[in-house]
């Protein structure tokens, strides 16, 4: 009798920790699925941080390049317009300006043309690109003219980084 008390007794043991086993095991899996979302999260999260440190070295580069202009300060829109041998009867308004890094601020001007030959417009365009630092075209409007010819109304947003040296 006394072995069948110990048999039944290790049986017991057995099962118990088959139970504990098996329990085991089913907690192991659902941390490894868990394990695996976070470690798909971490993985998306190290991407994104890859393309930022991208678009960071492109803004050092932009930067760089900013800083290498022998002057910082932007020449005001009249000039270019008079430079341009364009009408100096436009409407110049400044949108607004704001800073953007390293002591440079993003300027943002409305240049308006009641009446404005459409060559005219092309030559404005490439005198304001070519100064240093340039004046870069960021919207444009351009309404027929009630009178007959190649005049129109043009509406202009232009915009250029400026360091006040």
């Amino acid at each position: 009798m006394r072995g069948d008390g110990i048999t039944r007794f290790a049986w017991i043991i057995a099962a118990a920790a088959l139970l504990c086993a098996g329990g085991l095991t089913l907690r192991s899996w659902g941390i490894g699925r868990e394990m695996k979302g976070r470690i798909a999260r971490k993985a998306a999260d190290l991407d994104t941080l890859r393309g930022l440190k991208a678009g960071s070295a492109n803004e050092r580069a932009a930067v760089a390049t900013y800083e290498a202009l022998s002057s910082k300060t932007v020449v005001p829109l009249r000039d270019v317009l008079s430079e341009a041998g364009v009408s100096d009867k436009a409407e110049i308004r400044e949108r607004d300006a704001r800073p953007v890094s390293s002591g440079w601020t993003l300027r943002r001007m409305d240049v308006i043309f009641d009446e404005l030959p459409l060559k005219g417009l092309g030559a404005f365009l490439s005198v304001a690109e070519k100064q240093r630092p340039p004046w870069q075209l960021v919207e444009c409007h351009i309404t027929a003219s009630e009178k007959a010819g190649r005049d129109a109304r043009v509406t202009l947003l232009m915009e250029t980084l400026e360091k006040k040296e």
